[in-house]
């Protein structure tokens, strides 16, 4: 069994980074919202001030995240903007590398309105640790709400399984990149959840879950329109993951 974990491990280890996907799949009223905000920030990264201020006003319209109704064009529209300050702050670095944190803070709201690059950011600065843990606890843990400790000081494993989470919402709102990122991640966790859970038996049904996320999340990004890369990524991912899933079917039984 180990022996086919390192397969995988080594299998996923030695691909890329996807590429950038030809068709991601976000919610309609997303994607309107998107287009109309994305051409603001690009006018915005330009130096166009006016459209500074219409990406801030529209981001701060639900800076209480609460106030703005679920899927609702007013959410969609700050998620957005909110996606499009993450970027101009923190990926661009538009306003100097002293205002760069700013950026991860939209990130985050971006996140909460259901932003798809919003979460996948989240999940990439938490992965990479690119913030300081207490400063990720502050900027992300409405996010995970009541379990807001465990992934900033509950130790690698937990780290990583909220990581595996964030990237599971943006894949499933559409973004292709963030399906290959979980696959990345939940084999990870396959490679950990034997030594971190000393239990035999929680640790055999942690791996079963794990793998089953991969399957799931491979099979949520196949959907979609993949890149070649991203397409070959996933349907090897899928298969490996299967292969051990039916490995571990009695296990978990018994365990059960």
């Amino acid at each position: 069994m180990m022996k086919r974990i390192l397969v995988l491990v080594g299998m996923i280890a030695a691909m890329c980074l996807p590429q950038v996907a030809q068709a991601d799949r976000f919610p309609d009223g997303y994607s309107a919202a998107r287009k109309e905000m994305n051409a603001l920030g690009d006018k915005a990264l330009a130096g166009d001030a006016a459209a500074l201020k219409a990406l801030q006003d529209a981001a701060r319209n639900c800076a209480d995240t609460y106030r703005c109704p679920a899927y609702s064009d007013v959410t969609w529209r700050g998620a957005a903007a909110a996606t499009n300050l993450g970027w101009l702050y923190w990926s661009k670095e538009a306003f100097g590398a002293d205002q760069k944190r700013k950026g991860m803070a939209y990130f985050a709201q971006a996140a909460l309105l259901g932003s798809p690059q919003g979460l996948y950011q989240v999940g990439d600065c938490m992965r990479d640790d690119c913030l300081p843990a207490n400063v990720q606890a502050v900027a992300f843990g409405e996010i995970f709400k009541a379990g807001s400790y465990k992934p900033f000081f509950g130790g690698r494993y937990e780290h990583l399984k909220a990581v595996s989470a964030v990237f599971g919402q943006a894949a499933d709102r559409g973004l292709v990149a963030a399906a290959v990122e979980k696959t990345k991640v939940d084999n990870q966790l396959v490679g950990m959840a034997r030594n971190v859970l000393s239990d035999r038996d929680r640790g055999t049904e942690a791996i079963y879950s794990h793998l089953n996320g991969i399957i799931d999340v491979s099979l949520v990004g196949l959907a979609a329109e993949p890149s070649v890369k991203q397409r070959d990524f996933l349907e090897s991912a899928l298969a490996n993951a299967r292969a051990q899933v039916g490995q571990f079917d009695a296990e978990v039984a018994a365990a059960q």
